[in-house]
């Protein structure tokens, strides 16, 4: 059998996670949800509303509750990137860096310009 719990991922590997105020998280990415659940046991819940021709199931993004964002941190699955208000998810670029008492952890301030 496979030892568990999983190894870290390495750094450049590791799943990105945006924070949602100040503890949960979000995962955007389809394949990203799909790793965190299948091969490391975090389950999370699908909260986006999916158009009305795909019927009543929930899509991503992925909502992990503030125990999932730790777990994920102190076993080394994620990197974490604090939102602000004007950040597109899809499309983070990271910028200064920051300590998140509440979780222990360092994360990376997304910010994105719009031009019109």
């Amino acid at each position: 059998g496979s030892a568990w719990p999983p190894a870290p991922l390495p750094c450049m590997d590791r799943i990105s996670v945006h924070l949602l105020g100040r503890r949960r998280g979000l995962v955007w990415n389809a394949q990203s949800a799909l790793v965190l659940r299948r091969d490391f046991g975090i389950v999370g819940a699908m909260i986006g509303h999916p158009p009305r021709s795909l019927g009543s199931s929930r899509v991503l993004p992925l909502e992990l509750a503030p125990e999932e964002v730790y777990l994920c941190l102190k076993r080394g699955y994620c990197r974490l990137f604090a939102q602000t208000p004007s950040a597109h998810p899809s499309h983070p670029s990271p910028s200064k860096s920051k300590s998140l008492k509440s979780l222990g952890a360092t994360t990376t301030t997304t910010t994105t310009t719009t031009t019109t």
